[in-house]
């Protein structure tokens, strides 16, 4: 019987660590996260580092379009921790499984907050590259977030979806490749810890709109010129 109840309580305290780590990277995520492909599963992981091998990973935008503000990845940093990633670049695609077309790219100095989780006995952090201001109608898109550091090895966590926001969760089609590419892969043997927030139905404003509210503020500084 004691033994029993031994292993209960192992047991229980496991599953109690487990769900405190799931619930400590859940709340890292930030407010206005649209997609969250979900936490890292302690499965495996790959590099995602310029130069070597990125994985891009799928996204839906659903109902309105997004304006997205930030984008990161969830990766361990094994040399050097993760102040060596100075530089981190980062490119959304569509049309990955016929013609891959870049969207909108860019590289950044990014913010890192570790999530809570040791998938390998590493701590993995969220490494976010935000002040983005990216209009995605909607549709489906491929997020590749990536050290673009020299001599830094970034490897990025896989998921099962856990904690995940939006669609696919965690278990989309997957692409590897290069920035720019070439890409391979389009299977769904291996999802990756990625995410965007932003903002839902803000759609971008029409060149005749802004056209129209320039000429009003124009009109309205000349008549308070007139007046003066």
């Amino acid at each position: 019987m004691t033994t029993k109840k031994k292993w209960i309580h192992l047991l229980r305290g496991s599953a109690l660590c487990l769900a405190a780590c799931l619930h400590l990277s859940a709340s890292m995520l930030p407010p206005d996260t649209l997609w969250f492909n979900g936490s890292a599963n302690g499965a495996d992981d790959a590099e995602n580092t310029a130069g070597s091998s990125v994985e891009f990973s799928e996204f839906n935008v659903t109902g309105s379009e997004w304006d997205i503000n930030s984008v990161w990845s969830d990766d361990e940093v094994f040399s050097g921790g993760p102040a060596t990633v100075t530089s981190m670049g980062w490119e959304i695609y569509s049309g990955m499984n016929a013609t891959p077309t870049l969207v909108a790219s860019g590289t950044g100095t990014p913010t890192y907050t570790a999530t809570g989780l040791t998938p390998f006995g590493s701590t993995e952090y969220m490494f976010e590259i935000d002040g983005l201001n990216v209009f995605l109608a909607p549709g489906t898109y491929w997020l590749g977030v990536y050290s673009a550091s020299p001599f830094v090895g970034m490897y990025i966590d896989t998921t099962a979806g856990a904690n995940a926001v939006g669609t696919p969760p965690g278990n989309g089609i997957t692409y590897q490749g290069l920035p720019a590419g070439p890409f391979s892969g389009g299977g769904v043997s291996a999802n990756y810890s990625e995410g965007v927030a932003g903002l839902s139905g803000v759609p971008e404003p029409s060149p005749a709109i802004s056209l129209g509210t320039g000429l009003l503020l124009l009109a309205a500084s000349r008549l308070r010129a007139k007046k003066g």
